[in-house]
């Protein structure tokens, strides 16, 4: 959102920070997991220690015995060790130190992640957390739709779903068949699960509902066919991922899929699941 400074063209409005990072949002990164461990209280000191020990180690990789006793210390060293980060690093910081929250703090974390996707969102990141990834940056309510579909409850969906998540957060070597494979395996098994009914393809379930009057014919239709495209030998996606697939998929594909197999899957869980 465009600070008034901006909106009133005194300062030039941020660009994409996309291979980069400024030195305000690098700071507000790091601000906002000093400031989390803050709101804990004095009674999560013992559990702040453990996360301090781990970045210490496993992320600034510092001898376990240079550890100072000195809280002050120590915090010194690690805030002057994250600012020498390159961007790409302190990302990698950013998603380490939630990997080992969610392992020490538990679900208060969710808190933790809001944060820093505003703080992203304030600063033109090119990427957004979904959980503990960060993801090439599009727009909230895909994010919104993505993040909610990896929630169903169901351990064969939700899998499928954070597969997905993952392969499509690795940028540099992104296997966008194994996002499109995961996203449709996903929605495979949520239409699954609303027709009550399991070890079928996704065009028998849809069959199923079709004929129960649970889905309207054309959107039946509509998804059968994209079914058909991720098994189309061209593609090459869903049988064998071929790695000499005439059309192999790419990043704006492999978005599309994600996201709109979130959207179908979100549909059956609103509709069928409770």
């Amino acid at each position: 959102m465009p600070t008034f400074s901006e909106r009133m063209g005194l300062r030039p409005k941020k660009i994409m920070q996309i291979d980069s990072m400024d030195d305000e949002l690098k700071v507000s990164l790091y601000n906002a997991t000093r400031l989390f461990e803050s709101s804990l209280g004095q009674d999560s000191s013992a559990r702040t220690e453990r996360i301090h020990k781990l970045i210490w180690c496993n992320i600034l990789h510092i001898n376990y015995n240079d550890i100072p006793y000195s809280l002050t210390k120590k915090l010194n060293v690690i805030k002057n060790s994250y600012n020498s980060l390159a961007w790409y690093e302190a990302y990698d910081f950013i998603e380490k130190y939630l990997q080992y929250s969610y392992s020490i703090y538990g679900q208060a974390t969710d808190n933790l992640i809001k944060t820093i996707n505003s703080i992203l969102e304030e600063h033109n990141s090119g990427f957004r957390l979904l959980g503990k990834k960060l993801i090439p940056v599009t727009n909230e309510m895909e994010i919104a739709s993505i993040a909610e579909a990896a929630k169903t409850g169901y351990e064969n969906i939700d899998e499928h779903m954070n597969d997905a998540i993952e392969a499509f957060s690795e940028k540099l070597n992104t296997n966008y068949k194994m996002v499109i494979h995961h996203s449709i395996t996903a929605a495979e098994a949520a239409a699954g699960v609303a027709a009550k009914s399991e070890g079928l393809s996704l065009n028998n379930y849809l069959k199923i509902l079709n004929d129960n009057g649970d889905i309207n014919s054309v959107m039946a239709e509509a998804f059968s066919k994209l079914y058909g495209y991720t098994c189309h030998k061209d593609a090459g996606i869903r049988h064998a991922l071929c790695l000499d697939a005439k059309h192999p998929p790419n990043f704006e594909e492999a978005k599309y899929m994600l996201v709109t197999c979130s959207a179908f899957v979100n549909f059956m869980k609103q509709k069928f699941m409770g």
